[in-house]
């Protein structure tokens, strides 16, 4: 189900309406899309509200252990995040915070990092 809403939904939004028209751009000199960053903010938040929800009192997504669904979020969040909208907006959501400080914690969290990033 959340690798789902991931696919569906949160990688689009995330990714290339907000990290690469905001972010992307700025680093190559080009005018961001406003329009598609507002309209894929909206669907982040929605992802979030949802995530969060889905997540509960877990410490992870998806239940008490770590699992393929944290993994496949850590570096959507991680682009995400990158924007200073992305990084504002996932502090609206203080479970979503807390696990992705936990994520950023993991040992092989920096050593799988793309290069420049």
């Amino acid at each position: 189900q959340i690798i789902g809403l991931l696919d569906a939904y949160a990688y689009r939004a995330m990714v290339w309406g907000v990290y690469v028209e905001r972010v992307g751009k700025a680093q190559r000199g080009e005018t961001p899309d406003e329009a598609l960053i507002a309209q894929s903010m909206a669907v982040a938040e929605t992802c979030l509200s949802t995530l969060a929800r889905l997540r509960g009192s877990s410490p992870w997504l998806a239940g008490d252990e770590l699992t393929l669904a944290d993994i496949y979020a850590a570096p959507i969040f991680a682009y995400f995040i990158q924007a200073d909208e992305g990084k504002e907006m996932l502090g609206w959501h203080p479970s979503l915070s807390t696990w992705w400080q936990e994520m950023q914690a993991r040992p092989g969290f920096d050593s799988t990092r793309p290069t420049g990033s």
